[in-house]
């Protein structure tokens, strides 16, 4: 079992690395996102939730997403197709 844990975090981690340029492209989202939030304040559009709620809302679907893009890329990283791509990568 402390095999398959230590597997998952690698792929993780793995996945991690090639997603950092992403996780920046998605933070820059999110703050997009916030300043439409604040117009709809401004024209006084409802929101479902209370501003807290929403809040925890984005925040755990944002960490849920970028663990599990992280842990496909990780994943994909480590088939045959993924591992020619990651050599031609290191190559160019």
């Amino acid at each position: 079992m402390k095999e398959l844990g230590t597997a998952v975090i690698s792929k993780a981690l793995a996945g991690l690395i090639v997603l950092v340029p992403l996780a920046i492209l998605f933070l820059a989202c999110m703050q997009i996102y916030g300043l439409l939030e604040d117009v709809a304040a401004f024209a006084r559009l409802e929101l479902p939730f209370p501003p807290v709620i929403n809040a925890l809302i984005y925040v755990t679907v944002a960490v849920a997403a970028l663990f599990a893009s992280c842990l496909l890329i990780g994943l994909l990283m480590s088939t045959g197709a993924g591992k020619k791509i990651g050599e031609f990568l290191e190559q160019s």
